[in-house]
């Protein structure tokens, strides 16, 4: 018998319990975490860019300063199809990005 890891089971637990759009906000904001160092790769942007929220197919980014606000900017459409494809889906249309 062949065992499915536990990670399968959360989506639909979520949903059941009422929960699945908090479960996606943190699956997209943590999915974003995991592609930032391919997008901008330098050491210092996962000290000073963060996903801070999801919501309507907008992800949220928290930036540090102006310049990492430019960085992110410049790399908008790679970020949201990078997102995309990472997810098989369109779950990402539009970039905020919010100094912090």
């Amino acid at each position: 018998m062949a065992f499915d890891p536990i990670q399968n089971f959360f989506p639909a637990a979520a949903q059941n319990l009422g929960f699945s759009k908090t479960f996606t906000s943190i699956q997209i904001c943590h999915g974003f975490q995991k592609i930032l160092p391919k997008m901008i790769s330098t050491p210092e942007s996962i000290l000073n860019i963060s996903a801070k929220s999801y919501s309507e197919k907008t992800l949220t980014l928290a930036v540090s300063s102006p310049l990492w606000a430019q960085e992110v900017t410049m790399r908008k459409e790679g970020i949201i199809r990078q997102m995309n494809a990472d997810f098989g889906d369109e779950v990402i249309k539009k970039l905020k990005i919010e100094l912090t």
